[in-house]
Parts: C-alpha cells; structure tokens; sequence
C-alpha cells in the first residue's frame, strides 16, 4: 500500500521546487530566511525537532559553514558551524535510515561541541524516529567580583512520530527527556567561595506536536502546540538582566506555545508563509544563600506574527524573504532578603525582524545564504537548544548535497 503521509510531503515539496526533479532538502540558512521557526513549514532541517520525518530526508549531507555573528564592534564571531549526515541504510528501506550531526557552537573562552544521532523507520503509512544529543561546554570567567570555573552539559533523549490521519492530513508528535549538568568552582566578592565538587543534575522534558492539512492543493494549514519545562543550576551572571548579580542560582522554568501556520502555494515556483504564535511561561531564578538578592521570577507573554515569502526565479536561483513582527510583555519581581514584597517591573518589549536569502542549485548541490537579525537557528543552537536571545546582524551560509 502506498503511504498518505508522502503524499503531502510531495506536496509541499513540490510547491517549494528549490532542485526540479528530487525531494527538497534544504536548510536551517533557509528558515532564518523565510522568518524564524521551521514548525510551521517541511524542511530536513527539521529533523532535530520532529524526529519522525527523517525517513523523507534520506541520503543528503549538510554543512553549517557557520552564522556570523556581530554582537559588538569588538565582539565577532563565527559559530555553530556543524556537519550532518543522512543515510538510508538499505534501498528498499528495510531497516530504516539514520542521521548524524556534529557541531561546534564555539563562543569566546569556550570549550564547546555537540553531538547528535538520529534513527528512524517507515511502515506504510506512519514513521517513527528516536533522537539523541549530547552537549558539553568549559570555560573560565573573571572579573572585579571573582573568577569562576563552569562545566555545563546537556543529554537529550526523544522519540518522534508521524502518521496520517486522512488523505490529505498528517499528524507530528515528538517529545524528549533532558538532563542537565552543571557544575561551578571559583569564588566571588558577593558569595565567597564556591566549591561544587559534586555535579548539579536537574531533568527537564519537552513535547511538541503539529498537523499539516492540505486544505486543497495551494493550501496547507499547519497547527502547532510546544511546550518545555527546565530545571537546572544557572549563573545569574550569564543573564543580561541580572548581569550585576554574580550569584549561582536554581533557575525553574516553563514555556507555552501555540500558534497557526499557513503555507499558500500560488503556482509551482512560490510559496507564502504565513504564521502566528502565542507564547506564555514563567522562570524562577533562587539565588544560592550569601547575598541580599534572593531570586527573580519572570512572567512573560509574546505575540509573533510571521511573513515569509519564497520564488525560484530561474533553475539554479531561489529568493528568499521574510519578517517577523513580535509584541513582548515581561512582568519582573526582583526579592531581597530585606524586602519581603520585592520590586517589581513590566517591560513592553515590540520587535520587528527582516530577513533575507538567496539559494544557488547546482546539480545536486544547495548553497542556502541568510542575512538577518534575528537569533541563530544553526546545528549547534539547536542540539544545544539555544534561546532566542537577540544577536545583530548575522549572515548564514549552508551547503547541502543530495545523493
């Protein structure tokens, strides 16, 4: 029997038309592109979150040349480079396919890398992926109030699954587990020594699940709902807003998405992308004892609403445009052991992000190129699960080859 799920995936494949004659493959410089998240739109990329679709990206490596960054006029740099390999393991698809990635998320005074492997079969009409990641960071920091040592490590492990439920109508579910591992040695002015000899191990989790409705041939409605739950040791320190406290910290912490995507499909050679997005959640920050600050506790809301437009203007040239328009709404209680009501502040905070792109097609070759001001979605920010903390004007370069 032939599966239904493949034949959305071609769908949307075949609106998108990057290289004619094969499946898309493209790339995370393809999504910054088109405006931000890869939820709402089929991508390879999106196989480090939707575990389950890997089956529809076989054979291919991708290289991350990396997204430049300028944080600074003294602060550039050049990270989450990163390789990742797809493979079907026999031809008639037997026993699955597997992925590999590896990236470097290299930042000043780091010791970073990242590791991620994928596995994932098909039967008929539903697939499943099982995903996993590691990732481990040291470096040393110093400044007037001390010096402190940090290790931090993150393991993900997941599972995916997508089947279909109707003709025209698939269903993405996807979850994982999280574990993270902090550990922090040195001494500050505020705290005295710190000395963990013991490392801190706090589990997470996260689920995400989305459905694409192919309403008719040009349209496609995508659903999604996200949801992650953090805990782990934290330096307050590494947090612009609390950058005057150089404290260790519990930081417990719970994220809310819902939102709706459109993907419009006028003719063969362009795709308009449109999405909205509701996110909610709270982060706590409990100071370690020896200072007058206590903690903070965040309540935030935001509201994204996403443009993003794609065209082939000849067989080896696609352009890529996008924009995202973001209302934030942050509600802070900073506590002081001497304060027992706390100081609270709102801050409303609207964003406006642009976005472009171009893609080159050669033969069985992609190079995907992405200029905009919006926050990484490279292999390294993604198996290290990055947030969205803005970085000024950075270019992305991705290189992808099908077999």
């Amino acid at each position: 029997m032939v599966s239904r799920i493949p034949r959305l995936v071609i769908l949307l494949a075949a609106g998108l038309v990057l290289v004619a004659g094969r499946e898309v493959a493209a790339s995370s410089a393809r999504l910054q592109s088109l405006g931000g998240s890869g939820d709402f739109c089929e991508d390879s990329h999106n196989v480090l979150r939707w575990f389950g679709s890997l089956p529809d990206y076989e054979d291919l490596v991708v290289l991350e040349l990396g997204d430049f960054l300028l944080a600074g006029e003294a602060d550039r740099q050049v990270r989450n480079q990163g390789i990742g390999v797809h493979l079907r393991f026999d031809a008639v698809g037997r026993w699955g396919a597997g992925a590999l990635y590896v990236a470097d998320v290299t930042e000043t005074g780091q010791l970073p890398g990242s590791l991620g492997l994928l596995l994932a079969r098909r039967w008929g009409g539903f697939q499943v992926g099982l995903g996993g990641g590691w990732s481990s960071r040291e470096w040393f920091t110093a400044g007037i109030s001390g010096g402190i040592n940090r290790h931090e490590e993150t393991t993900r492990l997941g599972v995916g699954l997508r089947f279909d439920l109707q003709e025209r109508l698939y269903l993405d579910l996807a979850g994982e587990w999280i574990l993270n591992q902090r550990r922090y040695h040195g001494w500050t002015t505020t705290l005295g020594k710190i000395d963990t000899a013991e490392q801190e191990s706090r589990a997470g989790f996260s689920w995400r699940a989305r459905a694409f409705w192919g309403v008719t041939e040009k349209v496609v409605l995508v659903p999604v709902v996200c949801h992650l739950r953090e805990d782990f040791l934290a330096f307050l320190g590494d947090c612009d807003q609390l950058a005057g406290f150089d404290l260790p910290a519990d930081l417990d912490a719970h994220t809310t998405g819902i939102g709706c995507g459109v993907n419009l499909f006028p003719d063969a050679d362009n795709l308009l992308l449109c999405s909205y997005e509701f996110r909610f959640g709270e982060t706590t920050w409990r100071a370690w004892s020896g200072s007058n600050f206590t903690g903070r506790e965040n309540c935030y809301h935001s509201h994204r609403l996403r443009i993003g437009v794609e065209s082939r203007l000849a067989s080896w040239l696609t352009l890529r445009g996008g924009a995202v328009q973001q209302l934030r709404n942050v509600t802070s209680v900073d506590r002081f052991a001497s304060d027992t009501a706390g100081v609270e502040t709102r801050l409303d905070n609207p964003r406006l992000d642009f976005a472009l792109g171009l893609a080159c097609h050669l033969a069985a070759w992609d190079l995907d190129l992405a200029y905009n001001d919006e926050s990484p979605l490279g292999l390294g920010a993604v198996l290290t699960g990055a947030g969205d903390d803005p970085l000024y004007h950075f270019a992305s370069f991705t290189l992808t080859r099908c077999f």
